[in-house]
């Protein structure tokens, strides 16, 4: 695909059209899993606990298994309390939550950029003013969860859209619109750009779920455990402490915009073609890593908030 650049200039950031939702179901749980590893067990009972308070109507709590030892029905639970805001913004079906917990415009921030002769212009001029995005959400969030005038019920929901965000922001097409000849009003975060089977940007929620199948036989907990742990193995906290420690989503977002242009958009890509086995590995390793941040990321952020004594 030619990455023709335009001008960026005037160009405010695009937060009208919403990409497709981040990561598929594997990505989510894998983040959330990674998280609850990494947490503290006084951090894990406490946000079991505010979950379990979520309201009926939400089915926050419908995800809780009703069997089995009650350390692997509550990591469970946490790992698919993550994949609750997908569900809650697509509404749709018997068993979804009620309408008016979606929002589907919460999920990213579409920071428009082209590249230039002397490399990557972005328009910088960030959030437009009551706005939501999934920068400024995270912010909010972070406040009312923890906000002791507000009941219970409400702060679960908070819960549940902090764990699903911190994976969203962390994937790259959810802080891109990559602005070119074809697109220049930017390609909404991938979705615009068509390949031989869906979009770009379905082909890097689908990452972790391509590069590590599910097995014969494999139960889905042991599913998630698994690929978790291999993350963690390839990618320990140790290992990326100097990058887990900043703690503000503004700086995820960059970091997904820079992930976006080195890995994401490159010449294999072309439209209604099939990228490369070695695109295909790269995109995997990448996911992988922006996962194990994302985990990590998350994990110190709940322990920030929920881990002290209160």
């Amino acid at each position: 695909m030619p990455l023709i650049a335009l001008s960026l200039s005037g160009l405010a950031i695009a937060l009208t059209a919403a990409p497709a939702l981040a990561w598929d179901a594997t990505g989510h749980e894998v983040v959330a899993r990674i998280a609850w590893n990494a947490m503290s067990q006084t951090t894990r009972q406490r946000v079991i606990d505010l979950l379990e308070r979520a309201p009926a109507d939400s089915r926050i709590a419908d995800l809780e298994p009703n069997s089995g030892p009650r350390t692997v029905r509550d990591r469970t639970f946490f790992s698919l309390a993550s994949t609750w805001a997908d569900a809650a913004s697509r509404s749709q079906g018997s068993d979804a939550p009620a309408k008016g917990y979606g929002h589907p415009n919460w999920h990213y921030i579409n920071i428009a950029w082209s590249r230039t002769a002397a490399g990557r212009a972005v328009a910088d001029t960030f959030i437009r003013a009551n706005e939501p995005n999934v920068v400024e959400r995270l912010a909010a969030l972070e406040r009312s969860v923890v906000d002791p005038a507000r009941p219970a019920s409400q702060r679960a929901v908070d819960l549940a859209w902090i764990l699903h965000l911190v994976g969203d922001v962390h994937q790259p097409l959810h802080a891109s619109t990559f602005v070119s000849a074809e697109f220049p009003d930017g390609d909404r975060g991938g979705t615009r750009v068509r390949l031989r089977h869906g979009t770009l940007h379905s082909w890097w929620d689908h990452a972790l779920t391509d590069g590590d199948r599910r097995r014969q036989n494999e139960s889905r907990d042991d599913y998630i455990e698994r690929v978790a742990n291999a993350i963690a193995e390839r990618y320990p906290r140790a290992a990326l402490a100097a990058v887990v420690e900043d703690a503000r989503p503004i700086a995820w977002a960059r970091e997904s915009l820079e992930t976006a242009e080195d890995s994401v958009y490159t010449s294999e890509v072309v439209p209604f073609g099939k990228p490369p086995a070695a695109y295909r590995q790269r995109t995997t390793r990448t996911a992988e890593l922006r996962c194990a941040l994302a985990g990590y990321r998350l994990a110190a952020l709940l322990d920030q908030l929920f881990g002290s004594a209160r």
